[in-house]
């Protein structure tokens, strides 16, 4: 599930990544722009919202069989971060 953490929120987004990590919650980067990968650079692209997007969205866990507990889990690790 991807969540953007903005500007003015209480942490960045590599903190909130941090501290899910750090109560056993997995995550990871959301965005890749291939314009920013090393094979691109030289082409100069500039892409601001893209960028911001790389530098702001994280992906959390989602999957199929995830039970409510694990939802509210999550969300009260968020809002403790």
């Amino acid at each position: 599930y991807a969540v953007r953490v903005a500007e003015n929120a209480r942490c960045t987004r590599n903190a909130l990544m941090q501290h899910l990590i750090s109560n056993g919650i997995m995550c990871k980067p959301g965005v890749m722009n291939a314009h920013q990968e090393q094979v691109y650079k030289s082409m100069n692209v500039s892409l601001p919202e893209s960028e911001r997007a790389r530098a702001e969205v994280i992906l959390l866990p989602l999957p199929p069989h995830m039970d409510e507990a694990s939802v509210i889990q999550i969300t009260r690790t968020i809002a403790g971060a």
